[in-house]
């Protein structure tokens, strides 16, 4: 009778020990390593950037490279923190929101002003493909490029703001991958192919905005897990279309 009790309590000491030592393998895998949170940010960067720059050389907008290449890496990398420490996100985004809006109409004349210049240079597009006479609208021509500057830098925020939103915390997936094929669209609509660079960039962009977010998290106490598995695949698959497109080139 003792050695059947000694072997019961064994049996149960050795199931706790065995699973004591998988929930310690499991913690201990839990967090997103740093080159896969440096990846994410990456693809917040790169998504910025390549939203711009389509819709800056498809439509010959004068603008400031350096200014609007700056706003992208500091907006980015702010608003990629924001939703990498969520405490707070209710204050943080009023204030952000409240403190946009309030900037926005201080500048609203120069943002009219950049609206109609831009519009012009799309009318002028349409005019030259489709062979059509659209008047074009009165605007300042002698600050062209400040004004256009400044929209296309508070055009970008929000973009920053929702790929953030898309890569790291996987909301509003949908609208960002909208968002970021709008500017190869409305090149291919006037007849414009945007850079080879640029679309390979969308390209990966897209895949891996749509792979990354494709793993179904089930569990909340492994959605780190899910997330490693998830963005591996998803740059395994960018690497994978990036060699096919070389290789077929």
């Amino acid at each position: 009778m003792c050695a059947g009790k000694e072997d019961h309590v064994k049996e149960k000491q050795d199931g706790i020990v065995m699973d004591t030592k998988i929930y310690s393998g499991e913690g201990n895998a839990s967090g997103i390593p740093i080159y896969l949170r440096g990846i994410q940010l990456l693809a917040v960067i790169f998504g910025c950037w390549c939203f711009a720059a389509i819709l800056m050389e498809s439509f010959l907008i004068p603008a400031s490279f350096l200014r609007i290449n700056i706003a992208i890496i500091f907006f980015s990398i702010l608003f990629y923190f924001f939703f990498l420490f969520p405490s707070y996100g209710l204050v943080k985004a009023f204030f952000v929101v409240l403190f946009y809006a309030a900037y926005l109409f201080s500048r609203l004349p120069r943002l009219q002003n950049a609206f109609y210049i831009l519009e012009n240079l799309v009318i002028q597009q349409i005019n030259i493909y489709y062979e059509s006479q659209i008047p074009f609208f009165v605007a300042d021509r002698s600050t062209a490029e400040a004004d256009i500057t400044l929209f296309l830098i508070l055009l970008i925020i929000p973009v920053a703001a929702l790929n953030s939103a898309a890569f790291v915390r996987r909301r509003l997936c949908n609208i960002a991958f909208i968002v970021l094929i709008l500017p190869v669209v409305a090149s291919f609509a006037i007849g414009i192919i945007p850079a080879e660079f640029y679309l390979i960039i969308t390209l990966l962009e897209l895949i891996f905005l749509s792979k990354i977010h494709s793993v179904d998290h089930i569990r909340k106490n492994r959605t780190d897990f899910y997330d490693r598995v998830g963005m591996k695949v998803a740059i395994t698959l960018c690497g994978i279309s990036l060699m096919v497109f070389f290789l077929m080139k």
